[in-house]
């Protein structure tokens, strides 16, 4: 039985810039939209937003820490630095391995130590980062750092209650298939 999820309370402030994160609401906005849609359940994130990521939770949710799903060493090394670079080294890095593909995100984003890297767990899997613990403005930082850094493409997601106890692997083709519909979306016109 798992514990139920939980709010986090940071001690440290972590202050996202401002100046990087308004185009990136933008775009998250119109690939949204409001109102009801075919395709996968998405929320807008709203860089002004207090609490969960689009209003999912009353206050930022999960531990504050970030799941690498399929990361080659030196990508795991890059990512650090890029977030060292954000000064936003009280963020815990965790890489996923083949055992928390099989558990629940929760477990994963809770493990009491972080296991060594597994290379093993990056063959074959896509690329896939999941953010816990951040206001949207946080998170749209990140993005956007990530993308300014160069490194690969990936997947992304944020740990709501509504995903947080189902297994990674699962979650992870969710967000696959998510991520198709949207790009299949943008390729249509408007």
């Amino acid at each position: 039985m798992h514990a139920p999820p939980h709010s986090c309370k940071r001690a440290v402030p972590w202050h996202p810039r401002r100046a990087h994160v308004a185009a990136r609401a933008r775009f998250f906005g119109k690939l949204f939209g409001s109102g009801a849609q075919e395709g996968p359940q998405l929320v807008p994130v709203d860089p002004d937003a207090d609490g969960g990521i689009g209003g999912t939770s009353d206050a930022l949710f999960g531990p504050l820490a970030v799941l690498l799903i399929g990361f080659l060493q030196h990508e795991v090394d890059s990512f650090r630095s890029m977030m060292l670079d954000m000064d936003a080294d009280i963020v815990r890095l965790i890489c996923c391995n083949r055992a928390m593909l099989r558990g629940s995100l929760q477990d994963a984003l809770e493990v009491d130590a972080v296991p060594d890297y597994e290379q093993a767990a990056a063959v074959g899997t896509r690329r896939a980062v999941i953010l816990s613990g951040m206001s949207s403005a946080e998170v749209l930082e990140v993005i956007d750092a990530y993308r300014d850094a160069g490194l690969p493409p990936a997947l992304w997601a944020a740990a709501v209650p509504m995903n947080y106890e189902r297994p990674v692997r699962e979650l992870l083709e969710d967000i696959a298939r998510d991520h198709a519909y949207m790009m299949e979306q943008r390729q249509q016109p408007t």
